[in-house]
């Protein structure tokens, strides 16, 4: 049998996350960023929305709203996880807690967007110079299916003039053509450009490149909304998660 007993002795507190611990919902699995620390943890999305105002109640009172014994078992499993890697805490007066402001005093408007390319290539040339009116820094454009190389020059090509310091591609592995030196050439002529290679076949033990990555896993248009992969992540610090950032639907 589980010892609780942490949990049983702190029935009449309150349970607060650490302000340097963030929660990002996902359709299945949801995680906690601990940014001092460098790490991702992944829990059920069933307990989002209670960790999420874990603060607000005593634990008491969230046992009581658990509605069966398994979510009780669960979720007092959650909380001793919490505690074991030092994500929380209990507390008697959470007012002495508050959160911390995550604004970030930031010239941008917006200061990076993800730009995804399904079935056409956008005008590239229009988004730019308006992310560019926007003090835009870092973008990120994910290619659906393999394109070729001649697209990459295009683009950046319109990116030349602009205040960008960093554009991520991430692209489908062509099983039918090893473009490796190509992407390799182009990053070294463009040092703000790097390349992820996802669905690659590639032995990733032994590939290193600058500026170049590789990851196994497809990605899918649809089926890859809501999903959270450690692969899809770099741990940002705490400067990087406070900037303002913007999705940007074309």
């Amino acid at each position: 049998m589980k010892d609780y007993s942490i949990i049983h002795k702190n029935l009449d507190k309150y349970f607060i996350i650490y302000s340097d611990c963030f929660l990002s919902r996902g359709l299945v699995k949801s995680s906690i960023l601990d940014i001092t620390n460098q790490q991702m943890y992944f829990f059920d999305t069933q307990f989002y929305d209670i960790l999420s105002t874990i603060s607000l109640y005593r634990i008491r009172e969230i046992l009581l709203m658990c509605e069966d014994e398994v979510t009780v078992e669960s979720f007092q499993e959650l909380i001793m996880f919490l505690v074991s890697k030092d994500l929380g805490a209990f507390v008697e007066n959470v007012s002495l807690f508050p959160p911390i402001n995550v604004e970030w005093d930031c010239y941008s408007i917006i200061s990076n967007a993800i730009i995804d390319v399904k079935n056409k290539i956008h005008n590239f040339e229009k988004i730019f110079i308006e992310l560019n009116d926007l003090f835009c820094e870092k973008i990120q454009i994910r290619f659906y299916s393999v394109v070729g190389t001649d697209i990459f020059h295009k683009i950046i090509h319109h990116a030349i003039d602009k205040r960008f310091s960093h554009i991520e591609f991430v692209i489908k592995e062509d099983a039918q053509e090893n473009r490796l030196e190509d992407l390799i050439a182009i990053v070294k002529q463009y040092p703000f450009i790097h390349f992820t290679i996802y669905n690659s076949f590639k032995d990733l033990s032994t590939l290193r490149f600058n500026n170049i990555s590789f990851i196994k896993r497809d990605l899918d248009f649809c089926k890859d909304c809501g999903v959270i992969s450690p692969e899809y992540f770099i741990i940002p610090t705490m400067d990087s998660y406070m900037e303002n950032s913007a999705k940007l639907l074309v």
